[in-house]
């Protein structure tokens, strides 16, 4: 979540740091929304909810109720395309945008990769 700071190495975006840390805090603002509100939207059990081995009093918590968006991973993803999106506009031509969205594999690899592969 901190990766937005890199960008203050650079003069012509320090300049901005003002506006552009308001834009980052209304993303991870709305990012945060979107991930808490969710719970309250759509019914997804966690894999415990099922588990005969559980104790009930712990499978009928309503924390076993919120297992929609990973919001760490929404919230890193979030970090990552902003950081990469405020480089590419002060920067349209460089190559080096394209590094700020290696921590996007997070996300990836805990949706797509196999949960065995991920250790």
């Amino acid at each position: 979540m901190p990766l937005p700071l890199v960008l203050l190495a650079d003069k012509d975006i320090r300049q901005d740091a003002g506006e552009i840390g308001f834009l980052y805090l209304e993303a991870m603002s709305i990012t945060g929304l979107l991930y808490t509100g969710s719970v309250y939207i759509k019914d997804r059990y966690r894999p415990l909810a099922y588990n005969p081995e559980v104790p009930m009093e712990e499978r009928m918590r309503g924390g076993s109720k919120n297992s929609f968006f990973a919001g760490h991973v929404a919230l890193v993803a979030t970090s990552t395309f902003f950081t990469a999106k405020v480089f590419s506009d002060y920067h349209p031509d460089s190559k080096l945008k394209y590094l700020f969205l290696w921590s996007s594999c997070s996300g990836y690899s805990r949706h797509f990769v196999p949960a065995a592969c991920r250790r």
